[in-house]
């Protein structure tokens, strides 16, 4: 098992469904848990302007889940930024068309709303890019129709 995330309102009770599960993988799958596993509480609210609260996060697939946003990891908001950029110069290639609509993804699911405003909103044409990876269907579609 890989990359499992549970959540609950107390450690006590997250302790409890950690044993189940163990006591579960143990016996019926015959597989044994990797001990590098962790159980922590994550603050209800975000910390104020002094940074009072301290501020837990889980890393998963290239996001920092709080528990009341998710952020995109840094290294791979550099690269997002690095994409944009290089599109708000206008060099708009089918490998940076497909590489944007892959971290659009990305920047839809997460708070990025700074990120769309200083990079996207109005500065990279979206229906370019979509219609680069149109076009490119539609030859590789009449490619397969002739042979």
């Amino acid at each position: 098992m890989d990359n499992s995330q549970i959540y609950g309102g107390n450690k006590r009770m997250l302790h409890r469904v950690k044993e189940r599960i163990f006591a579960f993988v143990n016996t019926t799958l015959q597989l044994e848990v990797k001990g590098d596993y962790a159980i922590y509480k994550m603050p209800y609210r975000p910390p104020d302007k002094n940074g009072k609260e301290r501020r837990r996060f889980t890393d998963f697939i290239g996001f920092k889940l709080y528990r009341y946003c998710t952020e995109i990891r840094k290294s791979t908001f550099k690269r997002i930024r690095r994409l944009l950029t290089n599109l708000h110069r206008g060099a708009y290639t089918l490998n940076r068309a497909h590489k944007f609509f892959s971290y659009w993804g990305c920047i839809t699911a997460t708070n990025s709303y700074h990120l769309r405003q200083k990079y996207i909103n109005g500065k990279i044409s979206i229906t370019k890019l979509k219609e680069l990876v149109r076009n490119e269907s539609i030859h590789n579609r009449a490619v397969r129709a002739k042979t």
